[in-house]
């Protein structure tokens, strides 16, 4: 069973991805899942006694894009753009440099989804390294869109990607 105090960072990660990822694409179908996780949040956090309207976010808009992440993520077909995303938790440069892990929270197969059929991917910090896990057919270009969204710019010393480690469809 999660923890309050963890469902609580889930939610001001998750909310802090939203603010970042919607200043990159306006596009809200995008954020499907991460919307139906913060009501699913709000309900558990409310079950225990939790007033989520008093929490308190910290978030300055002229910091967001300094915000680093990891998280699950789908593409379209044409690895042209990120469809949805999920899971996401914000990690620092402390992070890192502790060689902590990370892991986005739960899985593609947790998630019934519009998406569940396209190619996807995963990027969490192992050991130090920020690690971003694609299918073999995903191009460089759809990677610089996972850097872009999950603001991995300054990792860029660290970063490692895994082709193959996800599933392509067809």
């Amino acid at each position: 069973m999660v923890s309050t105090k963890e469902l609580i960072e889930n939610r001001k990660s998750t909310y802090k991805f939203l603010l970042r990822a919607s200043s990159i694409d306006k596009d809200p179908s995008l954020y499907t899942l991460l919307q139906e996780y913060l009501i699913e949040n709000e309900r558990t956090l409310t079950a225990r006694s939790v007033d989520v309207s008093k929490l308190k976010y910290n978030v300055s808009q002229s910091l967001l894009a300094f915000n680093s992440f990891v998280g699950l993520f789908w593409f379209n077909d044409e690895y042209t753009k990120i469809m949805d995303f999920c899971g996401v938790k914000e990690f620092t440069l402390s992070d890192v440099r502790a060689k902590l892990k990370v892991e986005p929270d739960g899985s593609h197969h947790d998630r019934k989804s519009k998406t569940s059929e396209f190619p996807r991917g995963r990027v969490s910090l192992i050991d130090g390294d920020v690690v971003i896990n694609v299918g073999t057919k995903c191009p460089d270009s759809a990677l610089k869109l996972v850097i872009e969204f999950f603001g991995l710019y300054d990792y860029k010393d660290v970063l490692r990607v895994g082709k193959g480690v996800h599933w392509d469809p067809k």
